[in-house]
């Protein structure tokens, strides 16, 4: 329980012989990059602001979001996976909509629950993982060109 923060979760430990209580899955890169913007938002936004709510447009977050993603031609496109993401951050609570405000997400406090130093730990290792692997894939196909 977070009584400062107004809200409650289960976590399980992984350590027990339990069946789990929710299934686990795997959160996709796009959902995992939206997280952890969201989560740097919020530390940079209590930093200069104190008690008051973050509250984000879809066009904040699709500026926080553009870099990690190659340049696209096809602006819809990537409105759309971006709003595909942004849903699934409203499903899962970490986003809430501003009654009244089209395109305004506010940012929750739960955040901060799941996207700790662990979990961008674990996300780092994923990425320099996926790097090393597009390096050697890279190296491979530059053999290829050699000898070819």
């Amino acid at each position: 329980m977070d009584d400062n923060a107004g809200y409650a979760y289960v976590k399980q430990n992984d350590d027990e012989n339990l069946p789990r209580l929710v299934p686990r899955h795997q959160l996709s890169y796009g959902l995992s990059i939206l997280l952890v913007q969201l989560r740097k938002s919020l530390g940079d936004f209590d930093a200069s602001n104190g008690d008051s709510i973050l509250v984000l447009s879809f066009e904040d977050i699709k500026l926080r979001l553009k870099p990690f993603y190659t340049a696209a031609t096809n602006e819809a496109k990537l409105d759309n996976e971006i709003n595909r993401h942004i849903r699934k951050a409203v499903e899962m609570g970490f986003l809430s909509e501003v009654y009244g405000q089209a395109d305004a997400y506010e940012v929750r406090e739960l955040i901060r629950s799941f996207v700790t130093a662990d979990w961008l730990q674990r996300f780092n290792e994923r990425l320099q993982d996926y790097i090393n692997y597009g390096a050697k894939d890279s190296d491979q196909s530059d053999d290829d060109v050699l000898i070819g």
